[in-house]
């Protein structure tokens, strides 16, 4: 089990897009199973490459009740989305102690890769699909404050200027 240091905001690298993996291997399948140690390790229910420094398109989510169904997906696609929209209030590991209501496709339809690097597709919607939205935006060098209206986003940044000192 290894656990896996976490950036926080508002470190830069956090705000890289991440590269496509053309090749799973050994280290992609150590780097996702570290992830899910490092998910669940933290209470998280997902993880991008990104948050854990390594700029690959690799995700990991486990929104189950038991905390024993994990979704690895390598090289996600959002693939497409119904057009009714709901509202969560996410979380994020990079950034604790902030929640924040986003609004997003309430249905979607992922295109990834197995570990095995077989074509995999996961579709379906509520908390696991704002998940998985979630993770993605992280691939893409999306934040959850890129969420927060104006007023918040000040205020966010104070609360962080304060924690710095």
């Amino acid at each position: 089990m290894t656990i896996l240091a976490v950036l926080q905001e508002p470190d830069p690298r956090l705000r890289k897009p991440s590269q496509r993996i053309d090749l799973i291997d050994a280290e992609v399948r150590r780097l996702a199973h570290d992830m899910l140690d490092t998910m669940y390790h933290l209470g998280g229910c997902g993880l991008a490459a990104p948050q854990v420094n390594t700029r690959r398109r690799v995700i990991v989510v486990d929104t189950s009740a038991s905390g024993d169904a994990p979704l690895i997906l390598v090289n996600p696609v959002l693939h497409h989305h119904g057009d009714r929209m709901a509202r969560f209030e996410e979380g994020c590991l990079s950034i604790p102690d902030l929640y924040v209501a986003v609004r997003r496709p309430a249905e979607i339809c992922v295109h990834a890769l197995d570990l095995d690097s077989n074509p995999t597709a996961w579709e379906g919607g509520g908390w696991a699909a704002a998940v998985i939205q979630h993770e993605i935006d992280h691939l893409d060098g999306r934040l959850l404050t890129d969420a927060l209206s104006p007023k918040d986003k000040m205020r966010h940044s104070m609360r962080q200027q304060r924690r710095h000192r």
